[in-house]
């Protein structure tokens, strides 16, 4: 049983403080305190809340989340040192079980595990009987407009240069967990444990349905506004609960009933599936879809990235005759240097452009991370160095990138990923639907598409320019 947690940081409710960042405050703390305690305790000298102020600025520059698990007050540093700064940050993180029994929701009922359904994958499980009408769980959800999960394309460049044209090619595989009426643009994504794992099972089959929730929390008044406010809510307010409709015994999986409409759209599919092909580029030419990254023998970047096992990278010579799968690529960690050392030409060896001369530094900092090719690799002393090209991207459409030669890298500077739009969810022709809701569930106001508009929301629409401060939805 756990109660409505919003599981954040009580100075920043929007943010939880990653595990093991609380010791490293700790000591911050400690170290400050000690070393104003020779000259007053740092809470009740003259100078405490400049100090510690400058305490707090070195901190957020270091490590947001550092700054992060700090209290925002000099007076609070004492309580915070007794009690340690990660549960000091985050001191409504336990309750009494008199609190959670009068205010939570059990969320434990369902477990994952093996579906019984063949090669559906995973399913959700029931961890003990649950009778007919009682809530099986209880789910916030996120509300979101169809047009948010749309998958665009760049096609062309607009003619005066200043956008580009973008066709709509698809959407995201999270349409795939989302409940929503065929006549409405407004979607619901519950994000409770293990809900999302519930498959579709028939009427026959089904054991349990969605209802709005008599949870207190939920705030049933906002199926009152309209979509457009319901839309621009940028905060979860609303519950679902999901209910038995049956007795379910313990270890019985549990299944909706995902609606006509999903099941027409997962027949047609299914009827189709034989026809569909897919140009792969890595393995042989028009094979049947299937899931990219269990393609035998095609490594993924995570087997790539252990060292231990692939202690070695080819360079960009060696992949001319032993390339990687084209759906990965590198990227090295490198800090950009304030001051660009000159070294505008054509790599003689690799036909490579270079603009900056650089010679590496460590840096794990999670924005030091750029494209790279690496160009050569050099064994001194038992240890391989490596040189790349790093690209830095421009940080205006009309200007060039930069291309940095950076030299003596280690392995574990540099690191595989899949390209954009190459994994499994970007794949052309696989199902896309949401989750029907039972009759009655979705306000009548909020049934804003017709019979004219498809589930997009568009009418048949698939081409639109984007400007240069534009996004278009990925």
């Amino acid at each position: 049983m756990v109660h409505e947690s919003r599981g954040a940081s009580r100075n920043h409710p929007w943010r939880i403080p990653i595990h093991g960042r609380g010791r490293p405050a700790s000591f911050l703390l400690e170290g400050n305190n000690n070393d104003n305690n020779n000259n007053g305790n740092l809470v009740h000298r003259s100078d405490a809340n400049e100090r510690y102020e400058k305490l707090l600025n070195e901190a957020h520059e270091k490590d947001k989340r550092l700054r992060m698990a700090l209290p925002n007050n000099v007076q609070d540093v004492p309580e915070a040192l007794q009690m340690g700064t990660a549960r000091f940050s985050a001191k409504d993180s336990l309750r009494s079980t008199e609190w959670l029994e009068e205010n939570g929701a059990c969320l434990d009922n369902i477990v994952t595990g093996v579906t019984t359904i063949p090669q559906a994958g995973r399913g959700a499980f029931a961890t003990r009987s649950i009778d007919e009408g009682r809530s099986i769980t209880t789910t916030p959800v996120v509300t979101l407009d169809r047009q948010e999960l749309h998958l665009w394309e760049k096609v062309e460049e607009t003619e005066d240069g200043r956008g580009d044209v973008m066709e709509l090619v698809g959407e995201q595989l999270l349409l795939n967990y989302c409940y929503g009426h065929k006549s409405s643009s407004l979607l619901f994504f519950p994000y409770a444990p293990s809900v999302n794992f519930i498959n579709h099972g028939s009427l026959e089959e089904s054991n349990a349905e969605i209802r709005w929730s008599g949870f207190p929390y939920h705030k049933a008044e906002w199926l009152d506004v309209t979509i457009d406010e319901m839309k621009a809510k940028l905060k979860t307010g609303l519950l679902f609960d999901i209910v038995a409709t049956r007795d379910i015994r313990r270890g019985e999986e549990i299944l909706f009933y995902y609606g006509k409409e999903w099941e027409d759209e997962w027949d047609e599919h299914v009827k189709e599936w034989g026809s569909m092909k897919e140009e792969v580029e890595d393995v042989n030419d028009y094979q049947p879809i299937v899931n990219l990254t269990e393609r035998l023998g095609i490594p993924t970047t995570n087997d790539l990235n252990q060292l231990e096992r692939n202690s070695i990278i080819r360079t960009k010579d060696e992949q001319a005759t032993d390339p990687y799968p084209p759906h990965i690529t590198t990227l090295c960690r490198f800090k950009i240097p304030k001051d660009c050392i000159s070294f505008t030409h054509i790599h003689p060896a690799h036909s490579t452009e270079l603009h900056c001369q650089s010679r590496w530094r460590v840096t794990y900092d999670e924005k030091d991370l750029f494209p790279c090719t690496v160009l050569s690799r050099e064994n001194i002393e038992g240890m391989d160095w490596y040189s790349a090209q790093v690209v830095e991207a421009p940080k205006k459409r009309k200007e060039d990138s930069t291309y940095h030669l950076v030299e003596y890298m280690t392995r574990d500077a540099i690191m595989f990923v899949d390209r954009p739009y190459s994994k499994d969810q970007y794949a052309r022709g696989v199902f896309r639907q949401a989750i029907g809701l039972p009759d009655g569930i979705m306000p009548s106001h909020w049934l804003d598409l017709d019979g004219d508009e498809d589930e997009t929301g568009e009418d048949n629409a698939s081409i639109e320019p984007v400007e240069d401060n534009e996004t278009a939805d990925n």
